[in-house]
């Protein structure tokens, strides 16, 4: 019985971040034609991780018929993930310091085809599909970096971005912690963190959308 519970709260979990980030997309077409790409990352990023969410659940693959592919298109999900998320931070730090989150957004398509082509020719690896604990490092770092020291963005977002950037490390932290039997508890965090970084994202994302959105109808009124 907990298993069902559990499989069916997975299930809604990875529903409405799916549903809520297709439609996020769908939404943000307007702000594309006004150069406001935040709503779409933000979307984009959601759907990918939706998805990959309800993969993981167990039973789905065979309900849908989709076994014999479904730790491919776990693995294809995985490394598409990250490039949604970094273009979400560039599009609100900007370049960043010494131009670190464009090339932070650059990496992450090129570690996605670089990935995607390794595990074609070394099929095992799809099957256990993971980003190299050193990058993630490393984007961690960049990101981390540009959040704190950038003061000229909108405060608000910052804050926000702080806020949840700093839940999501202790998350991962614990987690990673727990898979090594290091503390005293077995309580693993997954989910929770992308639920946070969900409402925080989301948040951000509507607040420069709907900006996007006043100062354009207020440029059409003046003219």
């Amino acid at each position: 019985m907990r298993t069902i519970n559990t499989d069916s709260l997975n299930i809604a979990g990875a529903l409405i971040i799916l549903v809520t980030g297709l439609i996020a997309v769908v939404v943000s077409v307007s702000g594309i034609k006004k150069k406001e790409f935040t709503l779409f990352n933000f979307g984009f990023f959601f759907a990918l991780y939706g998805l990959r969410w309800l993969v993981e659940v167990p039973g789905v693959a065979n309900t849908i018929g989709l076994s014999s592919t479904m730790s491919y298109l776990h693995s294809f999900l995985t490394y598409l993930i990250p490039i949604p998320l970094a273009a979400f931070l560039f599009n609100v730090l900007g370049r960043g310091l010494f131009s670190s989150m464009f090339w932070f957004f650059i990496s992450t398509i090129v570690y996605a085809i670089a990935a995607v082509i390794y595990d074609m020719f070394s099929s095992a690896n799809a099957l256990n599909p993971s980003i190299n604990t050193v990058v993630v490092a490393l984007w961690c770092l960049v990101g981390g970096i540009n959040v704190i020291l950038i003061r000229e963005q909108q405060k608000t977002e910052l804050i926000m971005l702080k806020i949840i950037l700093s839940f999501l490390f202790l998350c991962v932290t614990n987690d990673n912690l727990v898979s090594m039997h290091a503390l005293p508890w077995s309580f693993r965090m997954e989910h929770i963190d992308i639920l946070v970084l969900f409402a925080g994202m989301g948040y951000i994302a509507v607040r420069r959308f709907l900006s996007s959105e006043k100062g354009f109808y207020n440029q059409v009124d003046g003219i």
